[in-house]
């Protein structure tokens, strides 16, 4: 089991650096560890460990009064297998001359429960907020939780609520 989670992750990383390198933009890549589902009290169903690989590309798809809306790709996987491709936008909102990020996310993907949580439907939806501190300006150290749902499209829809710890090169 350890050696197809290590494979997984291994793919996940790969998966990452091509999209970051075929899109020809700079940005940022993120690399997160922590709890997916910490919020379950159901014995049976326990919190588990996460890892999570994002890019933050750095065009703007549109600006609006709130920020601009950036896209944003990534990958999670579990212990159990679980897995989530998914594709989005985000904000990035800097305070503190820029020392402090705030970035909330919405991504749609594909989620597969691996031998894991059911969701109750493939097409998931991850909502997300970011905060992080830049150590440099092209390294940051932040925490995010996230929230996964199927909106109701699915027969049943438990969601799972995920905390990540992580760190962002930004190229």
């Amino acid at each position: 089991m350890r050696i197809k989670f290590l494979k997984t992750i291994l793919f996940s990383l790969l998966a990452i650096f091509t999209i970051s390198h075929s899109a020809k933009a700079d940005g940022g890549l993120v690399l997160s560890g922590g709890d997916f589902n910490f919020m379950q009290k159901n014995p049976n169903n326990r919190s588990h460990s996460m890892f999570q690989a994002d890019y933050n590309y750095s065009q703007v798809l549109w600006s609006s009064p709130i920020g601009d809306f950036k896209p944003q790709t990534g990958f999670l996987t579990t212990d159990k297998l679980e897995t989530m491709a998914y594709a989005g936008v985000r904000l990035d909102w800097k305070f503190f001359n820029n020392t402090l990020l705030i970035s909330p996310s919405f991504t749609p993907g594909y989620y597969a429960p691996g031998d894991g949580k059911r969701l109750g439907y493939s097409l998931e939806f991850k909502s997300q907020l970011r905060a992080a501190v830049y150590v440099t300006p092209t390294f940051d150290i932040g925490a995010s939780i996230n929230h996964i749902s199927n909106a109701g499209l699915g027969s049943k829809n438990p969601g799972a609520n995920n905390f990540s710890i992580n760190i962002e090169k930004i190229f």
